[in-house]
């Protein structure tokens, strides 16, 4: 079946008129993305803005219809959707102005750009670089951008002047479209508004939009069809938070509008890396572990309107939900405790077969405990020449778990949890644990010493965290005002190649036992967990097998940096 997008829903579609913008240059452009259109023809369709601003043309002769996106849910405050935002068949453009959407609000010190349409070119940036990161650190990805378009003027803000930004990504749809906007002011046509006229439309389509496993196509009645898409859509959005949980990606902003129906993350003007540095008012650990809490809601939400607009009754309504609901906390917890597994450095490959396994749901059960002890601060690494940054204040102590299991050298773990009985449960769980992974390693005919290498590796790179992916938005905005000095042409590249590669490091896992080791320019090595061989793909000179870790870090290009970062498990690895 042809799958459905944004097109197919122009009962929320709104349309309204732009002008092409005086100036205008395309400064990010995404190579990756697959589909994507060349950089002239971006800038040819994108680059457009409502008129009434200083961005557009002298005398508007240039003008191009986009529609904008009627949606509803809590995260849009008295807007009728995406109030700054326009949809063109091909592409979604972000930051072209106010159109009607844009509900009635007081100014804030925060900025208004919600209200005057405007994007800051610097968010603009840091949404398309956490795009590509999430997309590689997360099951269900994002929402990706296909350039970024520096409009050349500015904007004044409360207390602040920002240049000015269009955001061109691939279009999505949301919980939202199926959700009433409450609060936006409109007038109303007989008993209905338009906006609730939109959600009855729409609503009877949802069964259509929601995902299915495999991509298959089920048969049955309107209420089977309904649950098993429901509930898929609650297992995605288990997996995905489970794996920001166990990887400290915050979103910081989850709504019905800002995740999709395919399970992926959206508008992430917020998204980092957690650590303590975070705190303030509002902000807590509490509001991370349950960063989930909203997109639940979103489901809760199309279950009420489903039955709302007799879609399906209230029994049907309500016992989907409740299976959504079950199915989502079954499937979190399941996938919280693998992907911590793996963070502490056990292979995917093994552990994601030994979920239900009462050793590993006994360490898993125990891990959550002791990590009820972290303060979830970053701790400074020894730099390298072309690698800087931290690592997690768990991340010593899954190493000591490992050096104390495989060199017999006892380790004192008290400094991260001062229950010596807690302490002591979760190093037999671990022991356990490690011999029943080994095994069943051994089985696929990886050795033990190769598996410890494979668990080294882990819980080195696993648990770090590259500069490029701290303290983003300042680097943005470095690059922009020193090109602003030096008159030179503003190139976001270096940050976008970086904050990539440090992605990879610090959240692809395996699937196989080809375990990345590193990540530099085009090369890529891994370990083999086979024939306990290191491998360097370089796209110039192909593959080339190193039987020696000392060996790559002296010949790879990037090797020396391997030292550096693997000094404190380079015991574990031949």
């Amino acid at each position: 079946m042809t799958r459905l997008t944004l097109s197919d829903l122009p009962e929320v579609l709104v349309s309204f008129e732009t002008v092409r913008a005086k100036l205008g240059k395309i400064v990010f452009y995404n190579k990756k993305l697959e589909g994507n259109l060349s950089e002239s023809a971006l800038l040819s369709g994108y680059n457009y803005v409502i008129a009434g601003s200083d961005a557009e043309v002298e005398r508007a002769v240039e003008k191009k219809i986009f529609h904008a996106e009627r949606y509803g849910g809590d995260g849009i405050l008295t807007n009728g959707g995406g109030g700054r935002c326009g949809y063109d068949g091909i592409f979604h453009l972000k930051g072209l102005g106010a159109n009607q959407l844009v509900g009635a609000r007081p100014r804030d010190g925060y900025g208004n750009s919600h209200g005057n349409g405007f994007l800051s070119l610097d968010i603009a940036i840091y949404e398309s670089i956490w795009a590509e990161i999430i997309d590689i650190a997360l099951p269900h990805g994002s929402v990706r951008s296909a350039a970024v378009i520096d409009l050349e003027v500015d904007f004044k803000e409360p207390d602040q002047i920002h240049p000015r930004g269009l955001l061109v990504r691939v279009p999505a749809v949301r919980p939202a479209h199926f959700i009433r906007a409450v609060y936006f002011k409109e007038k109303k046509h007989g008993d209905l508004s338009e906006d609730a006229k939109r959600v009855m439309l729409v609503v009877r389509k949802l069964v259509h939009f929601l995902p299915k496993k495999g991509g298959e196509e089920f048969v049955g009645s309107m209420e089977r069809r309904l649950e098993i898409g429901m509930v898929e859509l609650a297992k995605r959005f288990a997996n995905q938070f489970a794996a920001s949980r166990a990887k400290r990606i915050f979103h910081q902003s989850i709504s019905a509008s800002n995740v999709t129906l395919d399970g992926a993350w959206m508008d992430l003007a917020g998204a980092t890396v957690f650590s303590n540095v975070l705190w303030w008012d509002g902000f807590n650990i509490s509001r991370f572990m349950n960063e989930y809490s909203p997109a639940m809601e979103s489901l809760q939400s199309m279950c009420f309107y489903l039955s709302k607009y007799k879609v399906i009754s209230v029994a049907h309504s309500n016992d989907i939900w409740e299976k959504s609901v079950v199915a989502f906390t079954r499937e979190y917890e399941h996938h919280l405790h693998v992907y911590t597994a793996v963070q502490v450095g056990f292979p995917l490959r093994v552990i994601q077969d030994m979920r239900d396994d009462p050793i590993f749901v006994e360490f898993s059960e125990t891990l959550q405990k002791v990590l009820g002890h972290d303060d979830f601060s970053l701790v400074p690494v020894s730099p390298s020449a072309s690698w800087q940054g931290d690592e997690h204040y768990v991340a010593l102590l899954y190493r000591q778990l490992l050096v104390q299991k495989f060199t017999e050298a006892s380790q004192d773990l008290s400094w991260f949890c001062k229950d010596r009985a807690l302490i002591a449960r979760l190093v037999e769980a671990y022991d356990q644990l490690v011999e029943k992974a080994i095994a069943k390693a051994e089985v696929a005919k990886v050795s033990r010493q190769n598996f410890t290498a494979c668990m080294a590796i882990n819980t080195t790179r696993l648990n770090r965290v590259g500069a490029s992916l701290l303290n983003v938005f300042e680097r943005i905005t470095e690059v922009r005002v020193n090109s602003a000095n030096n008159v030179g042409a503003c190139s976001y590249s270096a940050l976008f190649d970086g904050a990539l590669r440090d992605a990879w490091l610090a959240y692809n896992e395996s699937t196989s036992f080809d375990t990345l080791l590193w990540r530099a320019d085009e090369v890529v090595i891994y370990f083999d967990g086979f024939s306990g061989c290191f491998v360097e793909v370089d796209g110039a000179r192909g593959k080339v097998k190193f039987s020696k870790f000392v060996d790559v870090s002296a010949v790879a290009k990037g090797g020396s940096d391997l030292l550096v970062f693997y000094n404190d498990v380079k015991e574990f690895l031949p």
